[in-house]
Formats: C-alpha cells, structure tokens, sequence
C-alpha cells in the first residue's frame, strides 16, 4: 500500500510536470510554426530571385535574337546570299551570352547558316518544332519546351523568330538554342540553409533543372506529392521523400512558364528548435527539483499530526475506546484529531448502549424461539387435517367434473341417437314407399305374365295347329309324288306300245313323251315340296319344343313373382312395425332428452360448487401452510436473533470502556 507521502510525491510531480511539458510542447510546436513561416516567406523571396534571373536569361536572348533578326548582316544574306557577315554575326552573338549554345538562320530552302559551325546538311531544319513554332508566332518570339540537342546530347531550349523580306514574304527562321545544363548549373549553386536547394519543372511536371542530374527529364508525377507541387502557386507543403520529411516551396515563374521550386528538410528546421527545446528541459528539471523540495517539508509537517492520529486509531481498531489524541493545530490535521475524539466517545456510549440492547434481545429472542415452536407444532397438526379435507374436496370434485362430463357425454350420445333415430324413420318411410310402389309393379308385372302365359298357349296351339298342317301337306304330296310314279310309268308303257305301233304310233309316242316329262317334272316339284314340308315340319317341332320351353319359363316367372309378391307383402307388414316401434323409440327419447338437460344443469352445478369447495379448501391449506412456514420462519429467525445476540454479546467484550 503506498504512503500518503508517496501519493503527494506523486501528485505534486504531475502538477509539476505536466504544466512543464504542455508549456514546452506548444512553445516548441510555435517556435516551429514561426520558423516555417519565416522560411517560407524566405523561400518565397527565393523563388521570386530565381524568377527574375530566369526571367533575365529570357529577356538577354531575346535580345540577342531581335539583335540578329534585325541586323544588316542578314538583311545582306537573305539579298545576296553572302554568308560571312552573318556568320560573323551569330560568332558574336554566342561569344557574347555563354548561355547560348547555338545560333542559327535557316531559310525557307533549308539552307543553314549556323555558328559554332556544323554540319547539318543531312538535316531538314524546317520540320523542326522551332521552325513551326516560329511560323505560327508570325513575327513574334517563339519558344520550345526543353529538350536533348540531337548532336550535343544536352538539355535546351530553342527561341526562334520568323524572318520575312521587303516584300513581307518569308525568308527564314532566327534561332538561338539556350544551354539548360548552365541555367541549371548556375541555379544549383544556390544554396538554401544547409540542406535547401532550387530546382526548376515545366507546366507539365517534367524536371529541367536539378543538382542531382540523374533527376533531369524525370516527371514530377510519378511522386504522390508531384501533382500537388504543379497545382500550387505561392504555397508551401510538407512530404516525405526517401523515409526524409520535407517541405517545399512552389512559385510559378513568369518567364517560359516554368515552375520553380525550393525544397529543405524539416531536420533543418528541428536544429533551429532544439536550443529551445533544450532550454525548456532545463528549467523543467529546476522547476522540478525546487517543487520537490518543498512538497517534502510540507508532507513531513502534515503527516507527523496524521501518523500520531493513526496509531492511536490502530489501538481504537484492536477495542481501545480510552484513548484520545492531544494535537492542538488549527489546520485540518487538528480538526480531524478533534473529530477523532468526539467519534470515539461516541463510539464508547454507543457499544454501551448496544450492550445493554443486546442482553434484552437475547431474553426476548429466549421466549419468541419457545413459543414459535409451540405455535409451529399446533400449525403443523391444523396444517395436514386441511390437506386432507383439501385432498377430499379435490377429489369430489374432479369426480363432479367427470360426471359433468360423462354426462355431456350421454346427452351427445342421445341426441346422436335420436339423429339417428329420425334418420333411420325416414329411410324407414322411404322403404315402404318403395316397397308399395314395388307391389304395385309385381301386380302389373303379374298381369303382363298372365297375359304372356295366354300368349304362349295361343302360340302353341297355332304351332299345333300348322304341325298338322303340315303333316296333312306332307301325305299330299307323296299321294302327288305317287300319281307322278305312276304317271310316268304309265307313259313308259305308252311309248313302249307306241313304238310298237310304228308309224301310227308316232303322235301317241310324242304325247306319252311329254307326259312322261311332266310327270318327271312333277314326280321333282313333289320331291321338292317334300322336302320343304320336311324343313317346316322340323322347324314347326322346334318351335313347339321352344313354346313348351317358353311356357315353363313363364310359368317359373309367374311363380316366382307371385312369391316375390307375398315376400314384399311381407317387409310392407315388418316396415309397419318398425316404423311403429321407431316412434315409439322417438318418443322415449325425447323425455330422456328433456330430463338430460336437467340432469346435465344439476352436475354441472355440483361440479361448480365441488371445485369452487376444493379451491377455496386449497387456499386455506395453502394459508395454512404459509402460516405454518412463517412460524416455522419465525421460530429460525428467533434462533437466528438469540445466536447474533450471543455472538454480539461476546464481540462486546473486546471493547475497553472503562
């Protein structure tokens, strides 16, 4: 556990310190902002430097262009042709700026006038950017986007001017070609503090000037903070390039439409705050040290009263009420130690008083504990002879209820029953009036066999009738067929005795030989109606035999309907007692239904009273046994009292009062 020494070491530390460090973080943070601000204003006039010396650079060789476009040497070149003035000329012209790399006249032909003097025959001067710009520019100065020289091989720019004649007409293009590897060499030796330097891009981000010189023609974009560098104007930012936090500054020059921009390390700027840094740590080391000084004289005075208040709050603690303490100071030190003695006073009257309580507690808690107990055990005997009245009560009614509900149960039976009842009367009803209606079908299905059993015997009797007939055709016809026998015997003999007769006999021959035919003939048709008699005869014997067997059938029908008639006759004369028997039913059903429902009302309303008795025989028994369990409760809790009475009692004993 720490001391309160400790904890005000501590809290007067923090009081201390953290003023300290918030005092020295903004006054650091400020001191860096103020610096930022002055070098960016310094930077700023920086940039503004470098913008007139560029600015200088393109308005010398502007100069020195205007001064060879308008010089009678070439005035005289482009008459004549004579190219030694002029060369002398543009000789004069690069001796004079050391910036200029190259200056040049290429006429409208291609031919080149160029001093130092090369060789650029195999050149086509006139598809030159320069050479285009120029042309578009009429007679003002134009001027390219930095490039590498195709036979130097070093970065420039090119400013050129169209050359026209006395008659307006084109002769030319004035050129100077403008060293960026000396522009950049000369912005590179500027030096910004120890880290700062100057470094020069196009609109498009594309680097011209830089110390590093593997930076040249290296696009700004492809760096997070490049786009940001080229949409700036007067504005500085921060960033980080090579794990080196830096800041720069960026400022549009007038001249080319260049971007330049001056860069330092934000290192640098630290070196200038960490004198005011290191001062601050000093006077918060001092500070420190004389806070801590003091803080210990103060902490030893007030904690001498408070020790001396603690130990004897030690012996207090351990059952010492005797004891007070004799600090005199008016601080709170000395108000504590006044309250500490009125407490323990207090403290002193009231474990009296609790002593005294707790004696008569323990007597009272004595006569509660031996009385619940008296209580309980009568509780107890009331308790179980009112779950038994209760158990009784329950169990009348869960049978008043079982009643109740068998008795709903025959008063659904019994109006199923007389449902059916009254069903099976319809049915019953409707039985019989099919069965009439069927007797009366049996009469006519009677009558019509009556009249088909008259039918058959007429049709017997007509069959017999043609049997006979029949039979009589057929003993005329062998008659017939006899005659013709003999007919056509006798017309043999006739022929035989015509032929003896010779020629008188010839007219009897031919009548006896026709009559022979015809009793041929004759002899034939006989054969033939015999035969026919024959086929009728048969077919008039099977139709007897099927009339016979007709007249046998019906009269089975005949038989059978009659009987079918008495059975009808007798399920009429059973529908008839049914149905007297299903009315009688009907009835006796209809006063059970009526005195079902008072039945029904009368168990149902035992059943009512049966559960209400048993409910309200339960919440007895329930309060009973709540009651039973309160003494119980009681009785525990006077037990419970008289063991804390003891127990206080004896606890009471390690206070010293007197």
């Amino acid at each position: 556990m720490k001391s309160i020494r400790i904890k005000i070491f501590s809290l007067v530390t923090l009081f201390i310190v953290v003023p300290l460090l918030i005092t020295g973080y903004f006054s650091v943070n400020e001191a860096q902002t103020i610096l930022k601000s002055r070098i960016d204003k310094s930077n700023q006039a920086a940039l503004s430097v470098l913008d007139n010396y560029v600015g200088m650079v393109k308005q010398n060789a502007e100069i020195s262009l205007n001064d060879i476009a308008n010089s009678s040497d070439l005035k005289n070149y482009i008459k004549t042709g004579d190219s030694s003035s002029l060369l002398d000329k543009l000789k004069g012209v690069e001796d004079n700026n050391s910036i200029i790399l190259n200056a040049y006249f290429t006429a409208k032909d291609g031919k080149t006038i160029i001093y130092p003097v090369q060789d650029v025959s195999g050149v086509d001067l006139t598809k030159r950017p320069w050479y285009q710009a120029a042309l578009d520019a009429g007679g003002a100065i134009a001027s390219t986007e930095p490039y590498k020289d195709i036979l130097s091989g070093k970065p420039e720019i090119t400013m050129s001017k169209a050359i026209f004649d006395e008659n307006q007409n084109l002769a030319g293009v004035v050129g100077i070609d403008i060293d960026l590897s000396k522009l950049s060499d000369a912005i590179s030796s500027i030096k910004i503090g120890n880290s700062g330097y100057f470094y020069l891009m196009t609109s498009d981000g594309t680097v011209i000037s830089h110390p590093d010189k593997t930076m040249m023609f290296t696009k700004m974009t492809k760096y997070s903070f490049g786009k940001q560098l080229l949409s700036l104007n007067n504005k500085t930012i921060e960033y980080t390039l090579n794990n080196q936090l830096k800041f720069a500054s960026v400022k549009k020059l007038s001249a080319f439409g260049w971007i330049g921009v001056v860069t330092t390390t934000i290192q640098e700027l630290n070196v200038d705050t960490s004198s005011i840094r290191n001062t601050m740590i000093t006077v918060m080391i001092i500070c420190l040290i004389f806070g801590l000084i003091l803080a210990f004289i103060f902490i030893s005075t007030l904690t001498g009263g408070i020790r001396k208040i603690s130990k004897t709050m030690e012996k207090a603690s351990k059952g010492e009420l005797v004891l007070s303490t004799d600090i005199k100071s008016r601080d709170e030190v000395g108000l504590l130690s006044k309250s500490y003695n009125d407490m323990i006073e207090g403290i002193r009257s009231l474990v009296i008083k609790i002593k005294n309580v707790a004696e008569s507690v323990n007597n009272i808690s004595n006569n509660i504990a031996s009385s619940s107990e008296q209580v309980s055990s009568t509780m107890q005997d009331v308790a179980r002879a009112i779950e038994q009245i209760a158990e009784g009560s329950s169990n009348q009614a869960e049978s008043a209820q079982s009643s109740a509900k068998a008795t709903l149960e025959l008063g659904k039976l019994i109006d199923t029953a007389m449902n059916d009842s009254n069903n099976i009367l319809d049915e019953v009803t409707n039985i019989n009036m099919i069965s009439e209606s069927s007797n009366e079908i049996i009469e006519s299905l009677l009558a019509k066999t009556q009249q088909s059993i008259e039918s058959n015997n007429k049709v017997r009797e007509s069959t017999l009738f043609l049997r006979d007939k029949s039979n009589q055709i057929g003993k005329i016809v062998d008659t017939i067929r006899q005659i013709a026998d003999q007919t056509n015997l006798l017309s043999l003999n006739a022929a035989i005795e015509a032929a003896r007769a010779g020629e008188a006999g010839k007219g009897f021959a031919v009548v006896a030989d026709e009559v022979r035919k015809l009793a041929d003939e004759s002899s034939l048709a006989a054969k033939s109606i015999s035969e026919l008699i024959s086929e009728i005869q048969n077919d008039v014997n099977e139709t007897v035999a099927t009339v016979e067997n007709a007249n046998n059938i019906v009269m089975e029908q005949s038989n059978s309907v009659n009987n079918t008639k008495e059975i009808f006759e007798g399920i009429i004369q059973a529908l008839k007692f049914v149905t007297d028997m299903i009315n009688s039913l009907n009835d006796s059903l209809k006063e059970i239904e009526a005195n079902k429902n008072k039945i029904v009302d009368a168990v149902q309303d035992i059943a009512a009273v049966s559960e209400e008795t048993a409910a309200s025989t339960e919440e007895i028994s329930a309060s009973s046994q709540e009651q039973t369990a309160i003494i119980e409760e009681l009785s525990s809790t006077a037990n419970e009292l008289k063991g804390y009475a003891e127990e206080l009692m004896e606890s009471l004993k390690m206070f010293k009062i007197e």
